[in-house]
C-alpha cells in the first residue's frame, strides 16, 4: 500500500519552491538553486514528506490550519520532485559552466531552465491542483 500524504503540505512546498527559485533568479545565486536541487533531491529519494519544507510545514504550519485534512497519494508528488531535481540539476550546472558567456548570464541561464519548475510551482501554490508536488 502507498503512503498517504496531507494534500496541502506540497501546495505549502510549492509556494516556498515558488519563492526560492524567484530568489535564485533575481540575485543571480547559483548557491540557492543548488540549495533547491538538494530539496529536490531529498523529495525524489525520501519522499516529499521528507523535505525540509514539509517539515516546517508539519511543525509551523499544519497545527494551525482549520481545514478538513486531505490526503492523497505520495507517489505524484515524488514523482514531480523528481521532475524537478532534473531541471534544477540542469539550472545549476548550464549557470556554472556557462555564466562566463556573458556578464550577467547566470540569471539568464537559471531562468531559462527553472521556467517550468517555476510555473508548476506557482500554480501548485495557488490552487487546488496538488498533485504536481513541487
Amino acid at each position: 500500500m502507498s503512503v498517504q500524504i496531507d494534500a496541502r503540505g506540497p501546495r505549502f512546498s510549492a509556494a516556498i519552491t515558488t519563492v526560492v527559485l524567484a530568489v535564485a533568479l533575481v540575485t543571480s545565486n547559483v548557491w540557492v538553486a543548488a540549495f533547491q536541487a538538494v530539496v529536490f533531491a531529498i523529495g525524489a529519494i525520501r519522499g516529499p514528506q521528507f523535505t525540509p519544507y514539509a517539515v516546517i510545514f508539519k511543525k509551523l504550519i499544519k497545527p494551525r490550519l482549520k481545514s478538513e485534512v486531505t490526503f492523497e497519494d505520495v507517489r505524484p508528488p515524488q514523482f514531480a520532485q523528481s521532475v524537478g531535481l532534473g531541471f534544477a540539476l540542469v539550472a545549476v550546472i548550464a549557470t556554472e559552466r556557462w555564466s562566463h558567456i556573458c556578464a550577467r548570464g547566470s540569471p539568464w541561464i537559471i531562468f531559462w531552465h527553472q521556467r517550468p519548475i517555476h510555473g508548476c510551482s506557482w500554480i501548485c501554490a495557488c490552487s487546488r491542483f496538488s498533485k504536481c508536488g513541487i
